[in-house]
């Protein structure tokens, strides 16, 4: 939602003045709609991604999902059921909401159809259907697109510049794309932040057409006229929305929208859209854009969990380092091995202040040892845990009822509930150490 939002204020204000932009057109502009749109539908995290903690609002936001509501019996309502339960309601609702809207749209045009008639248009046939009651001029289906004329005063010259406009919306597929974004709005209902990039991502798809229709009359007197059918049908029909599932010629209803689009046709010579960018490149640049904005994402910040019996808030950074045995990370605290934990669990824990600066080691590798000011080695421990030696007869693990207390030179160090235990003794350090049912002696 932050990265989006800073994509939209881009679209927004390139799209306000467009007319005398020279770095944005409106196929970059599709662009970046497009690549929100990938980054909403899969918000992912990568091994690459740079994680920022919030300390304030995603810990408020992550509380509210796993606090307690209320309890039925013994099963305990939690924050995140009730949300989850409200998301798919929502998303229901809107779900047959759209299939209504589908349904009388395509009846709409089935009762009317014997008044339809067909023409060709760059190879492909179109349906052309004259109707009283519609709003405006529009593209109704995907499979078999019928382009509707309304029942108003249209001079052939107009007529054209419409029949251009509707075929270009079909030539796009931009009513799939409709189709697509109205899909991701089942999901994200609940987001504002959807439904302004909606009202965007209309304004482009239009603006495109537009330029599409300029790029064959692009005369002066060719630039007035379409501006003039323009306001001519907003002016006749009066609509004031548009629907989901269709593509509208006018909606007279939004001001702002027709002024805008009239200024782009004036001074369409200024900046010709570019369509080798969507032939040629759009695709990989998609992608690349998508990989960079899932390079950094917001994360709840946490304190990593503290084991049961040890104590690791402390140590010395120079006998503290991860050992990388296989797919376990092996943490060593002060020499001695103090959690066994998996690549993300791990990686979890280097986020944090306490363990971003240890060191990690593969199986084998030997870790440089320190230097006393006599200038010889004297972490030959250190040396021998990373090579996996140890000495069984220093080093032993006691039973004490379910735990598995370790102790090192007759020190104790760390006690291990029975199913890490399990997993420390299959390790190459551990298997050797001895288990006793009580200290010995």
């Amino acid at each position: 939602m932050v990265i989006n939002s800073l994509l939209l204020v881009v679209v927004a204000v390139s799209l306000k003045n467009l007319n005398r932009n020279r770095i944005f057109n409106t196929n970059i502009l599709f662009f970046i709609i497009s690549l929100s749109i990938l980054s909403t539908i899969f918000p992912l995290e990568f091994d690459y991604t740079i994680t920022i903690p919030s300390k304030t609002v995603m810990p408020r936001i992550q509380d509210i999902f796993i606090a307690d509501i209320f309890q039925i019996k013994e099963f305990e309502v939690k924050g995140y059921m009730i949300i989850f339960a409200i998301w798919i309601v929502g998303s229901l609702v809107k779900l047959t909401i759209l299939i209504k809207q589908s349904l009388r749209l395509h009846s709409f045009v089935k009762l009317f159809s014997k008044k339809s008639m067909k023409t060709n248009i760059n190879g492909r046939t179109i349906n052309i259907l004259y109707l009283p009651v519609v709003d405006s001029p529009s593209v109704i289906g995907l499979i078999n697109p019928t382009i509707i004329i309304p029942d108003i005063n249209l001079s052939k010259e107009e007529f054209n510049f419409i029949l251009s406009h509707e075929v270009l919306h079909i030539s796009n597929f931009d009513l799939i794309i409709k189709y697509f974004y109205e899909f991701i709005m089942i999901v994200y209902w609940w987001n504002p932040l959807g439904y302004i990039f909606k009202d965007k991502m209309d304004q482009i798809l239009e603006i495109r057409v537009d330029e599409g229709v300029l790029e064959k009359n692009n005369t002066n007197e060719d630039k007035i006229k379409y501006v003039e059918t323009l306001l001519n049908v907003s002016k006749q029909l009066q609509t004031n929305d548009e629907a989901a599932l269709t593509s509208y010629f006018a909606v007279s209803g939004n001001k702002d929208l027709l002024l805008d689009r009239s200024k782009n046709i004036l001074n369409y010579n200024k900046r010709k859209s570019n369509n080798k960018f969507i032939k040629f490149i759009f695709a990989p640049l998609l992608l690349l854009g998508f990989l960079i904005l899932s390079s950094i994402v917001f994360e709840p910040y946490s304190l990593p969990p503290e084991e049961e019996g040890t104590e690791i808030l402390s140590f010395d950074p120079k006998t503290s380092y991860i050992i990388k045995d296989g797919e376990s990370y092996l943490f060593y605290i002060n020499g001695s091995l103090a959690l066994n934990k998996d690549k993300k669990e791990t990686k979890q824990l280097l986020k944090s202040e306490q363990f971003k600066d240890m060191k990690i080691y593969n199986k084998g590798e030997k870790k440089l040892s320190s230097k006393q000011d006599d200038g010889k080695s004297v972490n030959k421990q250190t040396d021998s845990v990373v090579n996996n030696k140890t000495s069984s007869s220093t080093e032993f693990f006691v039973k004490n009822d379910d735990k598995y207390d370790y102790y090192k030179k007759g020190q104790f160090c760390n006690s291990y509930n029975e199913k890490d235990f399990e997993v420390i003794k299959r390790s190459a350090t551990f298997k050797h150490v001895k288990v006793y049912d009580k200290l010995p002696d």
